[in-house]
């Protein structure tokens, strides 16, 4: 692991560790519907949602949980907010703090388990539709909102499904269960980026490299930090272009030992699957793909 992530990741502690008290005060979950009119909720009455006129019980709900050092007013957020509703298809709710200082790591586990407590009480009512989104720190929640879920009603509820976008990367001093395929029915993961911010681990039923998942070409300066940046928050852009299509056959991808039998063709052309929305939970393993380096990313085989 290379010194530059130890650094960073001392950086990091030292701003988290600001304010490392109860954020039970400052969490919520929001209701998000056309014309961006929400509704929030303290997460353990996530249930309260299920009463709400602009809740549609027939239509899956998406909670997403974002990354350190974003909010939901920033164009990396907003960009994949405005995909669901573009989409019209799913019920979207975002967790959230008053600020960047209370979404950290140290009070992930604090987040989560506020959430899973409504989630269960939704399922506990009824209702069970929940896919969970998450990017980067927000990958490593929802993964344990999906843990919290299954161990508070004693393994009978799960998660139907988890995507992490370009999970990230836990510092060494934190004893953290990384996001993986026991926390929900189907959980599958997209790497855009592993040196400083993204997690390498692949842990899900269904793992997507994309350009490699190491970097993105698109993304390439002289500054290497920027570089890997760029590349980290290429994870939710390719997942609201899949929302937005129009197609179910978008970002195809290969089934593949490593991403340079992709470019030889040496990869299993009997098992194309889909990255984004539209993931085929049947073709499990590792899957690669090449994208373009402009809008829209999605490329053929």
């Amino acid at each position: 692991m290379s010194n530059n992530f130890f650094k960073i990741s001392y950086i990091l502690f030292f701003i988290a560790s600001i304010n490392c008290g109860s954020v039970r005060d400052f969490t919520k979950v929001t209701l998000i519907n056309r014309g961006y009119k929400g509704q929030a909720y303290k997460p353990r009455d996530l249930n309260k949602v299920l009463d709400h006129p602009d809740f549609d019980r027939k239509k899956p709900t998406i909670i997403y949980s974002y990354g350190f050092t974003e909010t939901q007013f920033q164009p990396s957020v907003r960009n994949v907010i405005d995909a669901y509703l573009e989409n019209n298809g799913f019920n979207f709710m975002i967790i959230s703090c008053d600020s960047i200082i209370d979404y950290t790591i140290f009070n992930a586990n604090e987040i989560a388990q506020m959430v899973a407590e409504g989630i269960k009480n939704c399922f506990d009512k009824g209702y069970r539709n929940f896919h969970l989104v998450g990017f980067s720190l927000g990958g490593q929640i929802v993964g344990m909102i999906g843990r919290k879920v299954s161990e508070m009603s004693q393994k009978k509820y799960k998660i139907p499904r988890i995507t992490g976008l370009d999970p990230g990367k836990v510092p060494p001093f934190f004893s953290i269960e990384l996001l993986n395929q026991n926390d929900a029915e189907f959980v599958d993961i997209i790497h855009t980026e592993t040196k400083y911010l993204g997690s390498a681990e692949s842990m899900g039923h269904v793992i997507f490299w994309v350009n490699g998942g190491h970097s993105q070409p698109l993304c390439k300066t002289q500054i290497d930090l920027l570089t890997q940046v760029c590349s980290h928050l290429m994870a939710p852009k390719l997942w609201a272009e899949s929302v937005r299509s129009n197609t179910t056959k978008v970002f195809p991808a290969l089934k593949c030992e490593k991403f340079s039998d992709l470019r030889t063709k040496n990869c299993d052309f009997s098992k194309i699957n889909y990255m984004g929305l539209h993931a085929n939970k049947e073709f499990k393993g590792n899957f690669y793909l090449e994208t373009n380096n402009l809008p829209p990313y999605s490329r053929d085989l």
